[in-house]
């Protein structure tokens, strides 16, 4: 069965949850479940109340990353989207993240724009911006 600290994929079309495997030590570092959305191919880490797109270490840094997909000509941007509500439940997470896993890195938030547009014939294009430090 699924239980935290399991890797899983939800299939939206039939609402199909299947384990994927086991992660060893999951469960102690307080990490509740890591999911892959396969129709976005994005892995989603829940943790405690709140929840992290990416975290990678990168020269030095614990780095936190939201990704945020908007349509080429919307209204506001992807990084308009993480308001400081969002920010700040980020932040939130992040330093219970450090705290549980006795991370001595710096921690960086970074935000992932993904722009998304209709080509000619139909195919969604992706158009990335990657902004460091965002907040």
């Amino acid at each position: 069965g699924l239980s935290a600290g399991s890797l899983f994929t939800v299939d939206r079309g039939t609402g199909l949850v299947s384990n994927v495997t086991k992660l060893d030590g999951l469960s102690a570092s307080g990490i509740n479940q890591i999911a892959k959305n396969e129709s976005l191919n994005k892995v989603i880490i829940t943790y405690q109340d709140g929840e992290i797109d990416i975290i990678a270490e990168k020269n030095g840094f614990i780095v936190f990353v939201e990704v945020k997909t908007r349509k080429k000509n919307s209204m506001i941007t992807p990084m308009e989207a993480v308001d400081s509500f969002k920010q700040q439940r980020i932040i939130h997470t992040a330093q219970d993240y450090i705290v549980k896993s006795d991370c001595t890195l710096q921690p960086r938030f970074d935000v992932a724009e993904v722009f998304t547009e209709q080509d000619n014939q139909g195919k969604t294009k992706y158009h990335l911006n990657y902004i460091k430090n965002a907040f």
